[in-house]
């Protein structure tokens, strides 16, 4: 049937199709786990549609790497944009590369015809040098050789010396030359028979199982045009930008910490490692390095939704397997051993007792199986490590390009001069080493991301370290290896035992208990002539959690020194450690204490004694720790000489 002659039929949407890659990308802003690509379609040509109908832009050739709900499209002209789709489809390939693929096929086996009549060659070659050694070596043995014995133990002929002599010196020389020949030759023939077996298998571009279509990402976007009154032109221009999220692409930071002794300063190069492998190359874009991170719980606050309840813990019952093969068979017998004589049938044993959620239907427990359980419930969730309250974007200043080769790609993000502080650290129970530390304040905007860093000091490099996240504002204390300028000697310790316990020092007064004195001695040397140190040398002492043991620090007095929890409660206002700096003492030939305070402070948790001393130039200074332990003689001690 027919329509009505007064119906109108829609006008049917006009598609213009478009090649991604004719349209470069324009800017690329790159997390640490995907990146947001910019692309601009500009000046496309559209028609202009008079009354009802739209017009769909067909964009084909997007990365196949593409989060489809990440899409958008902004546009400028004439129009407006009235659906954004993102799809999947299946091409066929065209003429040119099916023809390419067959041209490659023909290729293929023509090489291969090409290396059969090499081999061929080749071998008719080493098949006439052989011959030709059989020759000489059959020749050299009818002459050598006497046919009768007659002729062995005739006198030889008058220059037959001389004969032989000259035939064995050619024999063994052309010998020779065919045998290098045919080793030549025998290398040849492998080299081709290699090279046949890797064409004899088509690629997987040939064949019956080669692939006639191929995927690819579209983006079709409709268009409604705007016409104008009085406009006589059938077409207009516009411009889309189409922007959308693509996964395998990443950057890493990574850093060259160069710090420099004689000016006290540093220059950080902060880089970053880019990578991709999207299937688009990003040629001289506008790259931007974000530091943000898409949340899993789609940027909702974590919220209690189930009760923490407790309750009493009743231990599974464990009882011993029977043997029930016999009991069982006893069992079955029995009725017909009762109906035999005419008794009774007995009842079937009771049910098994209810047990804290119904009836108990076993009374073995296989721990094992327990164990390997899959439900988790006696395993400790999974932590989730979450970095950073904000984040930051870093545009790079100059135009980049990364292809898609999933290989590292290095970019410049800033170059810092800072001020460093050079200090000394020496811990010589574990290492008699000075160790020399640079600290650094960022007093930058850029916040540096945890990565690898190369440390060099004096243009020399000196190690390969990680950098923690710094924010801006904040301190870094890296390591810049042993400094064999300053001598650190931790000599023996001194013990004195004694039986008897003074009232002065210990509250016990009796005879039953045993004090050991401990004093340890650390010589330090500043070797440098020209410039004075700042070293922090730390020493421990002995802690204890029972009450029958008494550890009391003597040198320097536990009185007249600060104490704190920690040493993560020892960071003043100016980021250093909370033991003070006190000015050195004494000429530098003598061997000087010491002052007691106030640079020194106590970490009871560790028990971590720690002096903060200045040495001048040249300067040798002696540090001394004394400490007693007092404890009954009836308990022996674990771990005091450790």
């Amino acid at each position: 049937m027919s329509a009505p002659a007064s119906a109108t039929t829609p006008a049917a949407p006009h598609t213009v199709t478009v090649d991604a890659a004719k349209y470069p990308i324009s800017k690329v802003t790159v997390y640490q786990d995907r990146a947001e690509v910019k692309r601009t379609l500009a000046a496309l040509s559209l028609p202009r549609r008079q009354g009802q109908g739209a017009c769909i832009v067909r964009v084909r050739g997007i990365s196949n790497a593409v989060d489809s709900d990440s899409i958008r499209v902004d546009g400028r002209g004439d129009a407006v944009i009235v659906d954004v789709v993102a799809k999947e489809v299946y091409e066929s390939l065209d003429d040119a590369v099916l023809s390419a693929r067959a041209q490659a096929t023909k290729d293929r086996k023509a090489k291969l015809a090409e290396i059969d009549r090499q081999l061929e060659d080749l071998r008719l070659d080493q098949a006439l040098l052989a011959d030709q050694v059989n020759v000489i070596t059959s020749y050299a043995k009818a002459v050598t050789t006497p046919t009768s014995v007659k002729d062995a133990s005739a006198q030889p002929l008058q220059g037959a010396d001389v004969f032989f002599g000259s035939f064995v010196g050619q024999y063994a020389n052309a010998l020779a030359e065919i045998k290098r020949r045919l080793l030549t030759i025998d290398r040849d023939i492998k080299a081709k028979e290699r090279e046949r077996e890797a064409l004899a298998e088509p690629s997987d571009a040939e064949g019956i199982f080669a692939p006639t279509s191929s995927r690819i990402q579209v983006v079709e976007v409709t268009l409604e045009t705007k016409v104008a009154g009085d406009s006589k032109d059938e077409t207009l221009e516009v411009d889309l930008d189409i922007t959308y999220i693509v996964h395998r692409a990443s950057w890493t930071p990574l850093y060259d910490l160069r710090v420099f002794s004689q000016s006290d300063s540093t220059k950080l190069t902060y880089a970053a490692n880019v990578q991709q492998s999207t299937g688009e190359d990003w040629a001289d874009v506008e790259l931007t390095l974000s530091t943000a991170k898409v949340a899993r719980s789609h940027g909702e606050a974590p919220a209690y939704k189930t009760r923490w309840s407790l309750c009493e813990y009743r231990p599974p019952v464990i009882r011993k397997a029977r043997k029930m093969a016999a009991p069982m068979m006893m069992r079955a017998a029995m009725p017909m051993m009762s109906a035999a004589v005419g008794g009774a049938i007995p009842p079937p044993p009771p049910p098994p007792a209810p047990g804290m959620f119904g009836v108990r239907q076993a009374s073995i427990v296989d721990y094992d199986e327990e164990e390997d359980d899959d439900t988790g419930n006696f395993r400790p969730p999974a932590a989730e490590i979450a970095a950073g309250l904000t984040a930051t974007a870093y545009r790079i200043p100059s135009a980049a390009t990364i292809p898609s080769d999933d290989s590292q790609h290095r970019v410049t993000v800033a170059l810092l001069d800072l001020p460093v502080t050079l200090d000394h650290t020496a811990c010589p129970k574990l290492d008699p080493t000075a160790y020399l530390t640079a600290k650094i304040t960022n007093k930058s905007a850029y916040t540096w991301l945890a990565g690898p860093a190369n440390v060099f000091l004096d243009h020399a490099f000196v190690a390969k370290s990680r950098l923690s996240m710094v924010l801006p504002g904040a301190k870094l204390t890296t390591s810049l290896g042993p400094d064999p300028a300053v001598a650190v000697q931790y000599r023996p310790v001194e013990k004195f035992t004694e039986s008897r316990v003074s009232a002065g020092l210990f509250t016990s007064s009796a005879s039953d208990r045993t004090a050991i004195t401990y004093t340890q001695r650390t010589v330090l040397e500043n070797k440098n002539t020209t410039k004075g140190i700042t070293l922090t040398l730390a020493d421990q002492v002995p802690t204890t959690t029972s009450s029958d043991i008494v550890v009391t620090l003597l040198d320097p007095a536990e009185k007249q020194i600060p104490k704190l929890a920690s040493r993560d409660a020892a960071v003043d206002t100016d980021g250093t450690k909370a033991a003070g700096t006190a000015s050195a003492h004494g000429s530098n030939a003598s061997l000087n204490r010491a002052p007691r305070a106030p640079n020194v402070v106590l970490y009871e948790d560790l028990g971590v004694v720690e002096w903060k001393i200045e040495l001048k130039p040249g300067e040798k200074r002696e540090v001394a720790l004394k400490y007693a332990v007092s404890y009954p003689k009836r308990i022996t001690i674990e771990g005091l000489d450790g």
